[in-house]
């Protein structure tokens, strides 16, 4: 993957590797397209390196701060800096609002632990973070407000992951079965638009 270092400014959402194993090469290639801030976490460092994506900064345990400087040292400038030992993904994310960064696409797991992050990540979209998580091949988006619309094409797939209430899906025809006390997994058997409503707020995953 090319370098896409070029001017830039901070609307364009910024690409937080927060661990491996969550996309493929090609879907990491277009959420690079605009040239984002792209940011990293060691433990996804060497997937970072392997793809050929240029980095601007790297998060590390201090203890392993010499080594990532090193596994970089052909990309720089990098800014390699320390982990927060405290809640180190809100730190991330604050250092990044802190750079005017006003969004951000987030790789990681969803699913480890019963959905544990996106339960964090709730408490963070309503302070007023805007993000997407990127994880296993899904694109997941927080719907604050429990009514929305949306057209999709047939044959797309989403879930819908709520910890309240599920919202009623209603509009074209589609096969829908739960997944979980937590999870619903719709197919959309024709073209058109799909309504949420009721509810409370939740998450939108498509597949991507």
């Amino acid at each position: 993957m090319s370098s896409h270092h070029i001017v830039r400014d901070e609307q364009e959402p910024a690409l937080l590797l927060w661990q491996p194993g969550q996309l493929s090469f090609a879907q990491a290639g277009q959420l690079l397209e605009w040239s984002p801030r792209v940011v990293v976490h060691q433990q996804a460092l060497a997937e970072a390196l392997a793809w050929g994506i240029k980095l601007d900064a790297v998060w590390a345990a201090s203890l392993e701060q010499d080594t990532v400087v090193q596994q970089v040292a052909h990309q720089q400038p990098v800014a390699v800096l320390p982990l927060p030992a405290k809640d180190p993904l809100q730190g991330v994310i604050a250092w990044l609002r802190n750079k005017k960064q006003s969004s951000l696409n987030l790789v990681a797991d969803a699913e480890a632990d019963t959905f544990a992050l996106l339960r964090q990540l709730e408490g963070m979209q309503q302070e007023g973070v805007q993000l997407q998580l990127i994880s296993q091949g899904w694109r997941y988006n927080y719907i604050r407000r429990p009514e929305m619309r949306k057209w999709l094409p047939a044959g797309s797939l989403l879930r819908v992951l709520a910890f309240g209430a599920f919202p009623k899906v209603e509009g074209v025809m589609i096969e829908s079965h739960a997944a979980g006390p937590q999870r619903q997994e719709i197919r959309l058997q024709q073209s058109g638009l799909l309504s949420f409503t009721g509810g409370e707020s939740f998450w939108l995953g498509e597949h991507l």
